[in-house]
């Protein structure tokens, strides 16, 4: 039966399939972005309570951080892609590497976004007690690092 459809048919059928999966593509980024996580929930009530923001810096707040979770999003896509995908585990290795280092660039444009929208006052409330840089020394364990005696040192 295939044989018998005309080129501009089987045109049609493959581009209506190229389309539907698009759009099931879309559908699928628009559901997973109606809420942020809710880790990312917790911490923009934490920024706006300890920080107290204003109305400009929680809106600036807000969109940076859904740019960044629709960013992931798509980048979350593109590895359920890559591990579907008919390629050797070599090149499927870099590429998920590659992925992985564009999630961590997009955690960071969200970081300097923040600090563009704090005052120099809120950079330090937040640099102490929110989100402490990594300590110099070495030492192990999931923890909270505002609240540990080595990383707040």
């Amino acid at each position: 039966m295939a044989h018998h459809l005309s080129r501009f048919d089987r045109f049609m059928i493959r581009l209506s399939k190229y389309i539907l999966s698009i759009v099931a593509v879309l559908c699928n980024l628009h559901a997973a972005s109606q809420e942020l996580s809710a880790r990312d929930s917790r911490f923009i009530d934490q920024l706006r309570t300890e920080l107290a923001l204003d109305s400009v810096q929680q809106k600036a707040v807000d969109t940076l951080f859904w740019n960044s979770h629709l960013d992931m999003n798509v980048v979350a896509h593109e590895v359920d892609s890559l591990e579907r995908a008919d390629i050797s585990e070599e090149i499927l290795n870099l590429k998920i590497a590659v992925l992985n280092q564009k999630k961590k660039d997009i955690r960071e444009y969200r970081e300097l976004g923040l600090m563009d929208v704090l005052t120099r006052e809120q950079q330090t409330i937040y640099s102490k007690r929110i989100k402490p840089s990594k300590p110099q020394v070495l030492h192990f364990g999931i923890h909270d690092r505002a609240k540990c005696n080595v990383c707040i040192k």
